[in-house]
């Protein structure tokens, strides 16, 4: 093999390797935030609690069977279970913004008219504003059994079946357009998160590995009732900052004299 040859793969080796660790820890802090957020929304609405588990015991009917189970059979079933981390990440997006910049001179057609924008100007898309804009997810894909608390706009509500399309529909779950920028937890266009797919098979790795066996519930002292742990949730989710990434603050790294700190959950064993 000619010497030049031998140095091109192993180059190429090194920037494949190079790239499976940017990807594992550049997912590293997003994944976790997600998580966070995802098992808090478990224990503050346990009824999607029990409408993930339906679908999960129909995919998975045996909670004791441990064998290794096929992607191409298993991850593209697991509808609710996605609908779940997408509805989790249009409410708590990672990036609370994402930095722009204009390649050139342009202008820009709005709602409020239209908008002359220089070159090389930095721009904030502001990612939150855009997962609440009542015209594209008030009332999307209606749920008659989950209707939105009285004095709460549908668009401000955890409600995972917005993403669950009418059956018939050419696709099971809602897929926002492309040429708009309505939902950005990964970003979009042609620098959309190369991570994207990765995330999606890992959150379902893991929600569908925990909720065959446990449910996941508040953590309640004696005297607490589920009121009171609903407002101990709340105020641990609004408790949120962007550090990198969106985050709840004092959730992470609780020792044992901070036991009655952080995100208290428990696993219960299912029957």
């Amino acid at each position: 093999m000619p010497r030049s040859l031998v140095r091109d793969c192993t180059g190429r080796r090194a920037l494949v390797n190079s790239s499976l660790q940017v990807f594992t820890a550049a997912g590293f802090e997003t994944t976790a935030n997600t998580l966070s957020f995802a098992f808090a929304m478990l224990a503050r609405h346990p009824q999607w609690q029990t409408w993930l588990l339906e679908e999960i015991d129909t995919i998975l009917p045996d909670p004791e069977n441990d064998n290794i189970h096929d992607y191409t059979a298993v991850f593209p079933q697991a509808h609710r279970v996605m609908a779940f981390l997408l509805e989790t990440l249009r409410l708590f997006p990672p990036l609370v913004h994402l930095v722009k910049e204009t390649a050139r001179e342009m202008t820009v057609q709005t709602s409020t008219g239209p908008h002359w924008l220089p070159a090389k100007m930095t721009i904030y898309v502001q990612s939150v504003g855009l997962h609440l804009d009542p015209t594209v997810w008030r009332n999307l894909n209606p749920d008659a059994s989950h209707p939105a608390p009285e004095g709460i706009e549908d668009e401000h509500v955890f409600r995972p079946t917005r993403w669950i399309n009418p059956p018939g529909s050419s696709h099971p779950l809602y897929q926002p357009p492309k040429d708009k920028l309505n939902y950005i937890p990964w970003s979009a266009g042609p620098r959309v998160c190369p991570g994207q797919k990765m995330a999606q098979v890992e959150f379902t790795a893991i929600f569908m590995t925990l909720l065959r066996k446990f449910r996941v519930d508040a953590a309640m002292d004696e005297g607490m009732t589920r009121a009171d742990a609903d407002k101990v949730l709340d105020a641990l989710i609004l408790d949120s900052m962007s550090v990198v990434t969106l985050q709840m603050n004092g959730v992470y790294d609780i020792d044992a004299a901070q036991a009655t700190k952080g995100l208290r959950l428990q696993l219960t064993r299912r029957r």
